[in-house]
């Protein structure tokens, strides 16, 4: 993310696909607490419900979330 912001003139959106499957509760709420300050657009893809749970109890607000079945 960092060599984006140094190579890159525009703002991209972070995707990140199953990115967090082997992180314990706290790394991840940790990630997740930096990645809504950071300002940036996230695609988050995973098949854990645990981030949405952690995104809500941490009251970001500004998440949407899509089930594909």
């Amino acid at each position: 993310m960092a060599a984006s912001e140094v190579l890159l003139e525009e703002e991209l959106p972070v995707i990140l696909d199953d990115t967090f499957v082997s992180y314990d509760e706290e790394r991840l709420e940790s990630v997740l607490e930096w990645l809504a300050k950071s300002g940036k657009q996230v695609l988050l893809f995973t098949c854990q419900k645990r981030e949405m749970k952690i995104l809500s109890e941490m009251g970001v607000k500004n998440c949407n979330y899509i089930k594909l079945q």
